[in-house]
């Protein structure tokens, strides 16, 4: 009988012990070492207290709140009927759901990055680099495989050269930290330019004819980027006239892209419901235009027969004042059919021009073009003259 009273004794000394031990966990005492288990409980337990960055950003880009309670680990909607089966869901509705769910994510890596660069903080530069990558890969892979409908293609092709885009900026980055400030420019300007795309991807489809509105944006981001010094050329620039034959990423086709030449040009004019527009370069500006050729060498596998054209965005001009993107124009233009995306079948071939606004004291040999084509074959360039 004494030896059961004192073993209820000792069992409500443990339990009272226990209590008290895990009532004062959360106060640690002056003078004691906190450990990264006890400052991630914390965390964990208290996340009120804690700032949370991309809960303010969600607030400015004006994502609402709710929007995380009514998705659970998924990425699904709780409220919707758990016996649907995947096969009642199409792949445009699917396409529609990423651009909803990944586009912020984006947002928020991307905008970690360029403060990380502007601060030259390598290790936080780096980390979020490869969480860029690993993200755009995957996402990219499974928006790659979505037969869409015609009216999703250029939203698809947009976003998918998006996630490209960030896929070779995030491993740029990974090989190391620019250490010049007009290097780090540059990739601020590149990751800015690529998210602007990519928000214009996830717009309404009227917005994706709207991207000249923000011109003055990406031209302020390009004169940042600007580099007064004599023009550096990539060692593997190709001659201009020679051609560079790829493969597209399914492996099915062969492609080949050549600018055949370029030349300048004050003014154009093109015809309009009402009449004749003509347009002029602005003061102190001329319009460069480069003259491409696409050939849609041949298949392989008997099943896919089509390629897509590298999208306009895909090109770059660079000078010896910085870089240009490719002017939105009309289709066809005094000058010729100007560039736009489009899907080559088997043995068919493209040519058109692409025209941007440049400074008019510069001569051709002052510029190269580069186009990127993937992460697998990455950017080429060619001299234009």
């Amino acid at each position: 009988m004494k030896k059961a009273g004192l073993l209820i004794i000792i069992l409500s000394v443990m339990v009272v012990t226990f209590v008290v031990l895990t009532s004062a966990l959360p106060t640690q005492p002056d003078g004691k070492t906190i450990s990264n288990g006890d400052i991630q409980e914390d965390r964990d337990q208290s996340p009120e207290d804690t700032f949370n960055l991309t809960s303010v950003l969600k607030k400015l880009f004006g994502r609402e709140s709710g929007d995380e309670k009514r998705t659970n680990s998924s990425g699904y909607h709780e409220d919707i009927d758990i016996s649907l089966t995947s096969a009642e869901v199409s792949d445009d509705d699917r396409f529609l759901r990423i651009i909803g769910e990944k586009t912020f994510s984006f947002h928020v890596l991307a905008l970690h990055t360029i403060i990380a660069l502007d601060q030259s903080d390598s290790v936080v530069v780096w980390n979020n680099a490869e969480k860029l990558e690993s993200q755009a890969i995957e996402v990219c892979d499974e928006v790659e495989t979505l037969s869409l409908q015609p009216s999703n293609l250029d939203r698809q092709q947009e976003f998918v050269q998006c996630m490209q885009d960030f896929i070779a900026i995030s491993q740029s980055l990974q090989e190391g930290v620019p250490q010049t400030v007009p290097a780090r420019r540059e990739i601020i300007e590149k990751l800015s330019e690529t998210t602007k795309r990519l928000h214009t991807v996830g717009s309404p489809a009227d917005d994706m004819v709207q991207m000249e509105d923000s011109d003055d944006q990406v031209y302020h981001l390009t004169s940042l980027a600007s580099v007064a010094s004599p023009l550096r050329r990539p060692d593997d620039i190709i001659d201009c006239g020679s051609p560079y034959t790829y493969l597209d990423t399914k492996k099915s086709n062969e492609i080949s892209l050549v600018p055949r030449y370029s030349r300048f040009a004050s003014s154009l004019w093109y015809e309009t419901v009402a009449g004749t527009k003509h347009q002029n370069a602005p003061p102190g500006k001329t319009y460069l235009f480069v003259f491409v050729h696409i050939v849609h060498m041949g298949n392989f596998d008997g099943k896919h027969y089509t390629i897509h054209t590298p999208a306009p965005s895909a090109y770059t001009l660079h000078g010896l004042h910085g870089t240009y993107k490719p002017l939105l124009t009309p289709t066809y233009t005094s000058l010729g059919e100007m560039y736009v995306q489009r899907t080559l079948n088997r043995k068919e071939n493209y040519q058109s021009f692409l025209v941007f606004e440049v400074p008019d004291s510069l001569s051709l040999s002052d510029f190269y073009l580069s186009v990127f084509l993937g992460s697998e074959y990455g950017t080429v360039s060619w001299n234009i003259t």
